[in-house]
């Protein structure tokens, strides 16, 4: 259970603290995260870091938002645009 999305980058984000220099993410052809090239593509270019990604995840607005409705990867890629 849980979202996948969500997962995805909770675990991407404990990668790469971690120092490890790839993961490997089975989706189980959810389709929830097609997008995952695209928004890893997208965090890639802007240089978002840990704390970046961290900061989006744990701030008021990413809770009031309920994510959950239109994808948390859509959430995050339009909160590290604003950012910007």
């Amino acid at each position: 259970g849980g979202d996948p999305q969500l997962k995805f980058l909770l675990q991407w984000m404990a990668v790469s603290a971690s120092g490890r220099p790839r993961m490997v993410y089975c989706s189980f052809n959810d389709q929830r995260v097609d997008n995952l090239p695209g928004l890893v593509a997208t965090l890639r270019a802007r240089k978002a870091t840990v704390r970046d990604l961290h900061a989006v995840l744990c701030a008021a607005e990413f809770l009031a938002a309920k994510p959950w409705r239109s994808g948390v990867f859509a959430y995050v890629e339009g909160a590290m645009c604003k950012g910007a």
